[in-house]
């Protein structure tokens, strides 16, 4: 939503609503991923409107992944799980939809002259480096949910689906800001950049034509 209001705004020149989605996205991000390299204590950051149902680390499901509007069962938060997603644990598939509403709100404004990806870099890199290293740590094919620790979805595995949205990142994080991102660029190469056309039917189809190895926006 808050990628297609910063689109609006942009196209109809409304200041106010790009500053609203701007606003929203700098409060929204932090609760979405939680990383220790950000500095964050061991809680889930609270988001910009519903407190009380979006920021709960304490749901533990009996079976599956069943708690809507938390983080899904994670109860983890230290540097083993630094990137984790409110999404990670409902799987892999809805946490790329996020990421990339995330990154592309971020390279639209950096467009207009605001540079998102600064401010909140180490958080994006952190969920990016952390996402593709478990999307890797399995076979293309492999049976999903894929087995994962106890510490992390409480042990209840991993719904590993590929999720082809690292390019943008990749691009402002490693070719712009200088950070190695060694899980990410061995996903893309090995992975996304050898998928068939098209990998799905979502605005990720296009990530390496529009931003694979561009040099930055215009000031």
């Amino acid at each position: 939503m808050l990628d297609a209001t910063v689109g609006l705004a942009v196209f109809t020149d409304n200041h106010t609503l790009f500053n609203h989605a701007v606003g929203f996205w700098k409060t929204r991000v932090p609760a979405y991923w939680w990383s220790a390299a950000a500095g964050d204590v061991a809680e889930p950051n609270k988001c910009p409107r519903d407190h009380s149902q979006w920021n709960s680390k304490g749901c533990k499901p009996k079976t599956g992944h069943g708690c809507s509007g938390t983080y899904y069962g994670q109860n983890v938060l230290n540097g083993s799980t630094d990137g984790v997603c409110q999404e990670t644990c409902r799987d892999f598939g809805h946490m790329s939809m996020g990421m990339a509403s995330a990154h592309y709100l971020a390279e639209t404004a950096l467009i207009q002259g605001v540079d998102l990806w600064k401010e909140q870099q180490l958080r994006l890199l952190a969920a990016s480096e952390f996402h593709a290293q478990w999307i890797m740590s399995q076979p293309a094919l492999a049976p999903r949910p894929a087995p994962a620790p106890a510490y992390l979805c409480d042990g209840l595995g991993l719904k590993l689906t590929d999720a082809p949205t690292f390019e943008v990142g990749f691009n402002a994080l490693h070719n712009r800001l200088g950070h190695n991102m060694p899980h990410t660029q061995r996903y893309l190469e090995q992975r996304m950049r050898k998928e068939n056309d098209p990998v799905s039917g979502l605005i990720f189809n296009y990530e390496t034509l529009t931003n694979g190895g561009t040099p930055p926006p215009p000031p």
